[in-house]
């Protein structure tokens, strides 16, 4: 419940400007007391959002981090997303709920995933268009150590 209570905090009531740490931005809710990681996923070419990856600490610098996708409207939901690293196998994610904004799916995130993006190179996301087509998004790992280890700093516990 907390994390629904979070997204929609972030989702309705807006962020702090981000501070940039390379390809990854951390913003925090207007009250200071979370704040998350992030990344959009832009059209090559456009402004147009296809994707975007956010990183935070609901319950606490300590505790498994949640990551929340936001996906593009239109795709195929009983096949869910995969967040891959390296090459690695996947992580998948059902979709929980779609909006205006896009469809939202939530990933727990334990030190394990959580080293392995901090050490990766390179990560995707993977979800399937409407029509079945499989469609990869690239996420570049570049600063998400940096946005990581801030966004844990200034989100404040309870």
């Amino acid at each position: 419940m907390k994390v629904l209570a979070l997204v929609f905090l972030l989702l309705c009531l807006g962020f702090a400007p981000a501070a940039h740490a390379a390809d990854w931005a951390v913003r925090c809710a207007p009250d200071g007391t979370q704040c998350e990681a992030w990344q959009r996923l832009m059209v090559k070419g456009t402004v147009q959002r296809m994707a975007e990856i956010a990183i935070g600490f609901p319950d606490g610098p300590r505790q498994p981090a949640r990551g929340v996708m936001v996906l593009p409207l239109g795709i195929m939901l009983p096949a869910g997303v995969k967040l891959s690293i390296d090459n690695a196998a996947p992580y998948g994610a059902q979709v929980r709920y779609c909006t205006h904004d896009g469809c939202m799916a939530f990933l727990t995130l334990d030190d394990v995933v959580l080293t392995e993006l901090r050490k990766g190179r390179a990560a995707t996301l993977a979800f399937q268009s409407f029509a079945g087509k499989d469609v990869t998004l690239p996420i570049s790992l570049n600063g998400i150590t940096a946005a990581l280890d801030e966004a844990a700093a200034k989100t404040k516990q309870d």
